[in-house]
This record gives structure tokens, sequence and C-alpha cells, in this order.
């Protein structure tokens, strides 16, 4: 089972451990610089403290209101305040400020996972595999207080859980209220390696009405084991992306809150039997952005490879466009752990870790050196830098 890397939002890359050394030739370098790029900046936990824990599944929330960003590791959750937040008259290349904000009902379990919801502010947090029930809390101002309940059905799956959130489709409005915010909210969990479940919440995430089946294995695309991270997009639509689809890339929608899901396959794409989970990035236009890890063809007798692409879709995942190998400019042949991010129009990143090396990644005398790359696009992926 692959352990994965969540991101709610990436205001700055952030890493828990020093970077290595830089790699003997070009690779582990970044594209030349251009005006209007993106800079990103490393915030390192403080020595001797849990933040610096280097395994669990890392998690990062942002406030916008706040402009605080939330983390989550292992099970214990830390807070940063930029060094402009702390003080607007300090450089922003300054260190954070790092405050323990953990939740007691969610600092040990077996699955920690972190969602900062976008239009209110609220975290969530959870480090549970019975679903919402267990090891949840939710807090209104930035992990100074946490809310210890999760009212849920115990069917919302056994593993591998996600929660995302964003707004409800035009047609189901009336669902609004002063409690959700106008923000629907979905908790989706794997039932081991089979079927996925989804159940939603109505009061933002306060509690939780019944699972329901995203997909079974046994559906149109024939969509079955891991999933990535649910994302809703502007326009309501949410996106479950799965990496095993009969052999390819795809995943499962919903254009009605998390009633009733549809399967997708992209095209083009194929699946590594062991491969990292996909993620989707979603602009503002509600335009789909598909990261994941492809099983590039080799020729007989060579080691295998694992290409980062990104294929496009603007119908909701009905045709895939602009197929993009993001990493082979600068020589990256195997990858894991992509994670996507939408930002305005036309415009979304995706990071992942990549090598040079090809071979499987996985075992244990794989030579390979890792780096963080981000790959980012402002033409709706047309390029990509």
């Amino acid at each position: 089972m692959v352990n994965r890397p969540k991101l709610s939002y990436i205001p700055a890359l952030l890493l828990l451990a020093a970077p290595p050394l830089l790699a003997a030739g070009s690779f582990g370098g970044p594209n030349v610089t251009m005006p209007g790029e993106p800079r990103y900046q490393n915030f390192y936990a403080p020595n001797g403290t849990s933040a610096q824990s280097s395994h669990g599944e890392f998690n990062i929330g942002f406030d916008p209101a706040t402009h605080r960003i939330m983390t989550m590791n292992a099970g214990p959750i830390w807070r940063l305040t930029p060094p402009e937040v702390v003080d607007p008259s300090a450089p922003e290349s300054c260190e954070a400020l790092w405050e323990d904000k953990s939740s007691i009902v969610t600092n040990t379990g077996l699955d920690p996972i972190l969602w900062t919801d976008q239009k209110s502010g609220r975290t969530f947090a959870s480090n549970s595999t019975a679903g919402a029930n267990a090891a949840y809390a939710y807090s209104d101002n930035d992990g100074d207080s946490w809310i210890p309940i999760g009212v849920a059905p115990p069917n919302g799956g056994a593993d591998h859980q996600t929660i995302g959130s964003g707004p409800f489709p035009a047609s189901l409005s009336i669902l609004t209220t002063p409690l959700n915010q106008g923000e629907n909210t979905l908790y989706c969990s794997q039932d081991i390696v089979g079927p996925a479940m989804c159940a939603r919440s109505l009061d933002l995430g306060v509690t939780w009405g019944p699972g329901v089946p995203a997909y079974t294995g046994f559906g149109a695309q024939g969509c079955g084991g891991l999933h990535g991270h649910v994302h809703i997009a502007p326009n309501g639509t949410a996106w479950l992306p799965v990496n095993q689809c009969n052999a390819r890339q795809g995943g499962a929608t919903s254009t009605d809150a998390g009633t009733t899901w549809s399967e997708f396959a992209v095209s083009g794409s194929h699946s590594q039997v062991n491969g990292a989970d996909p993620s989707i990035a979603l602009d503002s236009d509600s335009t789909a952005y598909y990261c994941y890890v492809n099983n590039e063809p080799v020729a007989a007798g060579n080691p295998p490879e694992g290409h980062v692409h990104v294929a496009v879709s603007k119908d909701g995942g009905q045709t895939w466009i602009r197929d993009v190998d993001v990493g082979k400019a600068l020589g990256i042949v195997n990858a894991a752990h992509t994670e996507a991010v939408g930002g305005s129009s036309g415009r979304a990143a995706c990071g992942f870790l990549g090598t040079n090396m090809p071979g499987d990644y996985q075992a244990i005398s794989f030579p390979g050196v890792w780096y963080a790359f981000i790959a980012t696009t402002y033409d709706g992926g047309q390029t990509w830098t």
C-alpha cells in the first residue's frame, strides 16, 4: 500500500528535512527562471519537535483569512504563521513561527489527514480507519481549539481516507445554509482494496450522512483499488482520482454533490501496478488537470520507468487533451507522490518527487536520488515550467 502526501493548498513548499546536495550534472535543477513565475520558500521544522518527524503522510492546509498554514504528518498538528504575518515589517524570507496545535483525539492513529476549507477557514483533521465517527475533529481558529466530534454512520470505508470541500452545484444551491456557508463537504475512504465510499456533510463537517459507493471495481471503467484526494471544482463537480481503471488512470466524478458517482478514464494513460495516487487540480474555470505517473513504454529488457504526465479536461472528464510529460525536459524517468492544485483561469501546478534513475523505485537496492519538483502552467496546460 502506497502512502501519499496530502495537500489542500500550496502557498509555499514545506520540507521537513534538510535538502540534499545537488546531483552531478543538471538533474535536480529548475528551468531557467522567467519573469512572473512563482517563488517557493522552505520553512524548516524546529529541531527536536514532533513537527520534524519524517515518517507518516504529510498534509498541509492554508487559511485564506488569517494566512496561517496548518500541517499534519504522523499525528501532531503544527501551525505556521509566515514572518510577514507575525510582523508586517519583516521580510518574507524570514523563518515562520511554528506552534504545536495538536488535537488530542487525532494525535495518534493509522492514517493522518488534514484539510482546510478555503471559504470558511475551517480545518478538519482525521487519523482513523473507521470513518468520520472516530479520531476526528475540526477547528475554526487554526487549531487554538478543536471540536472532537464526528457523528457519522460506520460505513464510511476502512482506509486511505480523504476530506474535501467546495461549493454545491448551482442546481443544488437550495442545500446552502448558514451552517455550511454554501460548502459541500465530502469524506471518501477506501474499503481496503475494493470499492470506495463517500459520505456527505451538509453542516460543514459537524455530522455526516451514510457513505455511498464512488466506485466498486465493477463499474463502466473498472476503477478499483486505492484512490487519491477528493477535490470539488468551482462549478460543484466532485472529483476522486483512481490509478487503476482497467490498467488506465481514471476516477469518479459527482455532479449532484456526492449523491451519485460516475467513472471516467484518461485516454492514452497506463497505470503502474503499484503506482502512487494521481491528483486532480481544478482552476477557477473548473478545468481539470489530471497529474499522474504513467507506466512509460520501454524496450524489452529495459528497466521500468514512470514519467509524470498531466492531462487536461474541459468537459468533466469525458474527453482529455494536452497530455504532457512534464518531467521529460529535466530527465525525470521515475516519479511518485503527485499532488496538484489549481488557481485562476488557466493556472495549475503539480508537485511530485522525481529521480533520473530507471528501475523499480520501491526496491531496497534502488540507487536513485530524489528531488521535490513543482511543474506550473499559466496557459491551460499547453506549456509547463
